[in-house]
């Protein structure tokens, strides 16, 4: 397993991902292309990584599994606007559906994580839904204390922390 970011040469694995997504949204937003050409893609993760993508620079790293079968994908800010701080925090990831409940998001979380530190950035803010206990339960598994509750389009959500 590898967590990376895109190259030019993923195109094909990168297309084989988004269609394991079927009809369910693509989380997290910014590893989803859009109507975006795959080029155009590529463009807009590096652009990101300058703080175009919701005003903070950001990263967008990819879990390739062997044979170049990408899993799941995570984003990692390293500031927070207003917004982020009351809903998305630092870090968003998304499991493929045909690769949940194998502990990968665990893994992607875990991998990510010393990069803030290397930031500088002492602790991170998560947000998840109450009722997606898979990312719950994985937020929980990196010590992340429950800070917070609200509600967004009429489902609760949680805010947590994890000291890095």
């Amino acid at each position: 397993m590898e967590l990376r970011k895109l190259k030019v040469t993923d195109e094909i694995a990168y297309i084989n991902y988004i269609k394991t997504w079927g009809n369910e949204k693509i989380v997290p937003t910014s590893s989803d292309h859009g109507e975006k050409t795959y080029q155009d893609f590529l463009q807009k993760l590096m652009q990101a990584e300058k703080g175009t993508e919701q005003g903070v620079p950001s990263e967008t790293y990819f879990l390739f599994l062997e044979e170049q079968e990408i899993a799941g994908a995570i984003n990692c800010r390293y500031q927070l606007n207003d917004q982020l701080k009351h809903i998305g925090g630092h870090i968003g990831y998304g499991i493929s559906p045909v690769h949940r409940r194998k502990g990968l998001a665990h893994l992607i979380l875990g991998k990510t994580l010393p990069l803030f530190k290397e930031k500088g950035i002492e602790r991170v803010l998560l947000t998840a839904d109450d009722d997606n206990l898979g990312s719950v339960r994985t937020i929980k598994n990196h010590q992340g204390q429950k800070i917070s509750s609200d509600i967004k389009d009429e489902k609760m959500f949680s805010r947590y922390w994890i000291n890095v």
